[in-house]
């Protein structure tokens, strides 16, 4: 009965949006974005809505999430168009000619709706005490990057191009590109504000962005396609995915084109940003798109590395009065190894160690049928950083690990850049099976030394450190390795327990990733 519903539910959807005009229903996703963004003002004169409906309170009945207007827009590129209507822009009422306005809230919520139907017929039948975890922890990967302040942040920005914006990447990038990454992020940033304020745009008006007429060509031909283009993109990309999940693929897990290209093209010319924070997805974590090749393994690696150096000094700017040491080789002569990748040294005592994992959480990882046969690659690193912290904790025990005291509750991490653990147990539980696997092949690792590790993503732990001090942290730390918290956020963990405290500046100059940032208009 529920795929019976599914199918009918989405083949109302689908023929929704087969009589919808593209680029009208573009603008229609614009303008509920921007409406509901707190700064309404630009979105007015494009959508007539209720007063209860202009509101950016993510408690609202009214409120349109920002991955539900992605999925949508993916769904409108995949379906089949029905036949130009004389009367495409009007709403009517004349049996298959019914089309969507594009210009009325009415229109949002009837599109809204028949997709969250449709959502859930989908998973009835399909939820069940054996896969109930893996579904929870593909909801946690849709929404909770939205939910976490989406991508224009300080901290998320800085850390991506820290971590990419070296010499060797910067090369790299340039010779494949045409243009270098200080353009794409400066384009991004700059196109972001072009398209909070309008939704078609044919050229920039910024002085910064139009006076660099070459690299900003370049820029939009990188991250733009034009309808017909996405249209066939957005279905390759569909069909990819339903082979990788043998036909099982949901509306909800569909992949987005919006990622790679945030800017679609009409036959005029212009420009639309439907989602115009995507512009700053993909000129800061969408760098991963421009390093997948097999040409690029040293880059990874060396990104890997500066993610390392991140994390180290990361903790001491929020965290007075701590040092961050690196990894050193430890062990005896016919066994060296090394400790995890950073450690934390409080006065003379170090209080915890991280093992740092730059694993790029894939969507087919974060929407496989079996997350443990698609997340495979990533669990199986987040078991060795894992078994790291557990081998650490034996050296200290045995006495091999002698640089410096070390706290009577030493606390150990795994802090990925990436989000790869929010919320989620059953991908946690398999690290840690792996983990025990990989122990095992170690004697001198006894059951004492495998305790609790606490996952965290590098935003999330800078979330934290911006919000407590040095004890509130390792509060957090305590209660995070317990059962009761398993998944939550550390910054979570302070809220329930009490212990925040004002938040601290962001304390890094952002014209260290960002030279141009002076030459932006001042709002």
């Amino acid at each position: 009965m529920s795929s019976l519903k599914a199918k009918m539910l989405r083949n109302k959807l689908e023929g929704k949006l087969g009589r919808a005009d593209d680029a009208g229903f573009l603008q229609l996703m614009w303008a509920t974005v921007i409406m509901q963004s707190g700064n309404s003002g630009p979105a007015m004169a494009f959508i007539k809505a209720p007063k209860e409906a202009i509101t950016d309170d993510p408690r609202s009945r009214q409120i349109i999430r920002k991955w539900e207007i992605e999925t949508l827009i993916n769904l409108l590129l995949t379906c089949p168009k029905a036949p130009a209507h004389r009367y495409a822009h009007h709403e009517l009422k004349k049996g298959i000619h019914q089309v969507l306005t594009i210009d009325n809230f009415d229109s949002v919520g009837s599109v809204i709706n028949l997709l969250r139907d449709l959502e859930n017929a989908e998973h009835e039948g399909r939820i069940s005490k054996e896969n109930i975890l893996q579904e929870l922890s593909r909801i946690a990967q849709r929404q909770f990057h939205w939910q976490g302040g989406g991508y224009f942040h300080p901290e998320a920005i800085r850390r991506t191009l820290f971590i990419y914006a070296h010499e060797d990447a910067k090369g790299y990038f340039e010779a494949k590109n045409g243009f270098t990454i200080d353009d794409l992020t400066l384009m991004g940033v700059g196109l972001t504000f072009e398209f909070m304020l309008k939704p078609w745009l044919m050229a920039p008006t910024y002085d910064i962005l139009a006076s660099r007429k070459e690299a900003l060509a370049r820029v939009l031909a990188a991250v733009s396609l034009s309808i017909p283009a996405a249209r066939k993109t957005a279905v390759a990309l569909r069909n990819e995915m339903i082979a990788a999940t043998k036909g099982n693929l949901l509306t909800a897990h569909r992949p987005s084109i919006l990622r790679q290209h945030p800017l679609i093209q009409k036959a005029d010319g212009a420009y639309i940003a439907p989602i115009p924070e995507l512009l700053i997805q993909r000129a800061t974590s969408g760098l991963y798109y421009d390093f997948i090749g097999d040409d690029a393994q040293g880059i990874r690696q060396q990104a890997a590395k500066r993610f390392e150096l991140y994390v180290q000094e990361l903790i001491p700017a929020y965290v007075e009065g701590v040092q961050c040491l690196e990894e050193q080789e430890i062990g005896l002569k016919r066994s060296r190894f090394l400790t995890p990748d950073v450690l934390v040294l409080s006065g003379d005592r170090i209080t915890v160690v991280i093992e740092c994992k730059a694993t790029k959480n894939t969507f087919s990882a974060q929407f496989a049928a079996d997350l443990a046969v698609g997340a495979k690659r990533g669990i199986n690193e987040l078991a060795k950083g894992v078994f790291q912290v557990w081998r650490f904790f034996a050296a200290v025990r045995r006495g091999v690990y002698t640089e410096h005291p070390v706290a009577d509750e030493l606390h150990g991490m795994v802090v990925t850049m990436d989000d790869w653990l929010r919320l989620d147990t059953f991908v946690r539980e398999k690290v840690v099976q792996e983990a025990h696997s990989i122990a095992d092949r170690y004697p001198e690792i006894e059951a004492e030394d495998r305790r609790s590790v606490v996952f965290s993503s590098a935003h999330q732990l800078a979330e934290t450190l911006a919000r407590t001090d040095e004890k509130g942290w390792y509060t957090a730390l305590t209660h995070a390795a317990t059962e009761k918290y398993q998944g939550y956020d550390l910054s979570a963990i302070l809220e329930e327990l009490g212990v925040e405290e004002k938040r601290k500046p962001f304390p890094f100059n952002m014209e260290e990733v960002m030279p141009w940032q002076r030459e932006l208009p001042q709002s």
